[in-house]
């Protein structure tokens, strides 16, 4: 990006309702500031690097900056230069800028593309690396750049796989799983197991406000799922169910498992909820905060040796004795990854016809969550597989990817089927940008020093964006019930 001090009073202003016609004269005070009004609302409900935008070429219109163009004199000036001068001239000028850009940094960036393509370096990381953002050391840059994403995917694909089933059958999902990295994991009894699981939240979604309303199970795809999770009998799988804090999710998994020996029910409770599934509104009894899962061992429990567990025993668990995980977070709905409204409706093609309302949309712009109801964090999932020596996955509903990024976070092997090609490209997106913030971990199992140096010099920005959301930063459980009451 680059400012040139020198404007021509014959380049006409692209017309944004406002007139700076020499013939007309300025826009009357009045009519300036309507105009702004409806520029400022119809972009607030965007994001607020928008609203930042808007502040930036108000101030710019305005002549806040005057003294800064001035300071630069008549001569074309790279961002680069702006920002690192902080000059007297130049400060408010650069420092606003900066704002901005480090508002657009954190948007989140999803791709529903079908081609391995790395992510756009920001315009703040341009300003920082390169000293001429649009010529030859732009070009140089934009190679590494590439380079770089190519090896970061080649760790994620390490450990992460993503198939596809063309419909939800037995038999296709047995042709996943025969094309899956851990068919042949070479498991052992008490040392290391495989897990294969199931998550109703992440099966259904409802067709009318999926943001209020859980979807109902659909008897016949449950019946598929667990019919052939239940042919896993080897003296290492483990196999979990989860209702999705679903009654009749439960009742299902209840029926039709009944006959599997060595049943054990688990259950999670959630340090914070959205809303209630009705209404929105906090009514008696009515919180969502408990979901139900069962696990199936492969031998009795009392073979099964208890392990000590530090991780969510707020009420005061203290090992796999126990069979309760409280004190669990919710994933708040601004740290789902989203992909855009018109792109999840060829996902789900009869849901959310209709619109948003108006409060969801000020929150998330037309970006949208996956599963409106996915609650489980990676870090629970974690636990999860140190709990029970999990050394291999196989997911029958990977969701927006918690469960898969937890088993990167342990270095275990990860395989899943996705619902549908559009979602095997975006959670493959998702699943390149998390893998990102796993290499420049110090300690993590995919931790490569020399790597790390140059994502951060090129992809700062999206592994500061994840940190910040998995370290709680844009937590939203209390502003939650705002977006959806």
């Amino acid at each position: 990006m680059m400012f040139q001090t020198g404007f021509s009073q014959a380049d006409d202003p692209p017309e944004v309702g406002l007139t700076t016609s020499a013939e007309e004269g300025p826009p009357e005070s009045e009519d300036l500031e309507t105009s702004l009004d409806t520029l400022a609302e119809a972009l607030a409900a965007r994001s607020p690097a928008a609203q930042l935008m808007l502040q930036l070429l108000y101030d710019i219109y305005t002549g806040v900056f005057d003294s800064s163009f001035k300071a630069l004199g008549n001569e074309i000036v790279n961002m680069k230069a702006v920002l690192e001068s902080r000059s007297a001239g130049t400060e408010l000028m650069a420092n606003r800028i900066t704002a901005f850009l480090n508002a657009a940094a954190t948007l989140s960036v999803t791709s529903t593309s079908e081609k391995e393509t790395a992510p756009p370096p920001s315009a703040r990381v341009l300003a920082r690396t390169t000293s001429d953002p649009t010529g030859e050391d732009r070009d140089s840059f934009m190679r590494e750049h590439n380079e770089i994403w190519k090896q970061a995917q080649a760790e994620r694909k390490k450990y992460v796989q993503i198939l596809t089933r063309a419909q939800l059958t037995s038999q296709h999902l047995m042709e996943s799983f025969k094309k899956s990295a851990v068919r042949d994991f070479p498991g052992k009894a008490k040392v290391s197991h495989r897990a294969v699981l199931f998550a109703a939240d992440l099966m259904w979604e409802s067709d009318v406000e999926p943001w209020f309303k859980f979807a109902d199970p659909v008897e016949s795809d449950m019946r598929t799922v667990v019919d052939f999770m239940l042919t896993f009998n080897s003296g290492y799988d483990f196999l979990f169910l989860f209702d999705g804090r679903h009654r009749d999710a439960r009742k299902m998994i209840e029926s039709m498992t009944a006959g599997r020996a060595h049943c054990v029910e688990c259950w999670i409770t959630y340090t914070n909820t959205r809303a209630s599934v009705a209404s929105g509104r906090k009514v008696a009894l009515s919180a969502t905060n408990r979901e139900v899962f069962f696990v199936f061992t492969p031998w009795a429990r009392t073979n099964l040796a208890s392990k000590a567990r530090e991780s969510f025993c707020a009420c005061g668990e203290t090992s796999t004795h126990n069979s309760t995980y409280s004190g669990v977070p919710c994933r708040g709905l601004t740290q789902l990854p989203r992909m855009h409204r018109d792109e999840k409706m060829q996902i789900f093609p009869k849901q959310m016809a209709g619109a948003m309302p108006k409060q969801v949309v000020k929150r998330l712009g037309h970006d949208v969550p996956l599963y409106w109801q996915e609650y489980k964090p990676a870090a629970f999932f974690r636990q999860l597989f140190d709990d029970f020596d999990i050394g291999a996955v196989f997911d029958l509903t990977p969701g927006s990817g918690a469960c898969a990024e937890a088993a990167m976070s342990a270095g275990i092997k990860y395989s899943c089927t996705a619902m549908h090609k559009l979602h095997a490209a975006w959670l493959a997106n998702v699943m390149d940008q998390t893998v990102l913030t796993q290499i420049v971990k110090q300690g993590a199992p995919l931790y490569q020093p020399d790597l790390a140096k140059h994502i951060m010099l090129h992809f700062q920005d999206v592994v500061e964006a994840a940190q910040a959301q998995a370290d709680g930063q844009e937590t939203i459980s209390s502003s939650d019930d705002e977006v959806m009451g």
